[in-house]
């Protein structure tokens, strides 16, 4: 197959080389999220980009090109933190780039799906097994955590809510009295 025709992006080589940093755009997003700290404005970013190798190319948009790759990636192909604008609001700190937290499991109450009421089940066949699996998963989580917190029956449910209810309340008024 040729590279570019009929596929719909990047492999997946590509992608995980990206993300570790070992891409010519992973190279430059560390270069630049490690220069902005350092810079007092966009031009003396580029300036510093032009110091640390890159060879850089105006136009409607920056391009650089570090030493040996092939070809100029814009900037703004980087991602939405990645635009001129944006790297000018994060120099002066108007923006913030937000740091992908890793994924963790998530612990609150998530309900279930109404597969009998639900649309996309009735249109999808594939939809309406995930949303069985889903359901099914939830219910083991759930049970997992009621026998985790010795919560055998619903009234030893209400009593613990009450308790963090309580113990919620008391921290909310400390941190008040604060």
């Amino acid at each position: 197959m040729v590279p570019g025709k009929g596929s719909k992006g990047k492999s997946y080589a590509e992608y995980q080389a990206e993300k570790t940093g070992t891409s010519w755009k992973g190279k430059l997003k560390i270069a630049v999220d490690a220069l902005i700290p350092q810079v007092a404005d966009f031009e003396e970013l580029l300036r510093r980009l032009e110091a640390a190798g890159y060879e850089l190319k105006r136009g409607k948009y920056i391009s650089c090109r570090a030493p040996g790759q092939e070809r100029f990636t814009r900037l703004k192909t980087l991602g939405a933190d990645y635009t001129e604008e944006a790297i000018t609001e994060r120099i002066s700190g108007k923006r913030i780039r937000a740091a992908k937290a890793p994924r963790a499991e998530k612990k609150g109450v998530s309900l279930l799906i109404d597969i009998e009421n639900s649309i996309k089940a009735g249109e999808s066949r594939g939809y309406e097994q995930w949303a069985k699996i889903h359901n099914l998963k939830r219910a083991a989580k759930t049970l997992n955590f009621l026998t985790e917190h010795q919560i055998e029956q619903y009234a030893d449910l209400v009593s613990r809510i009450e308790e963090v209810t309580a113990a919620s309340e008391q921290a909310s008024n400390a941190l008040k009295s604060m």
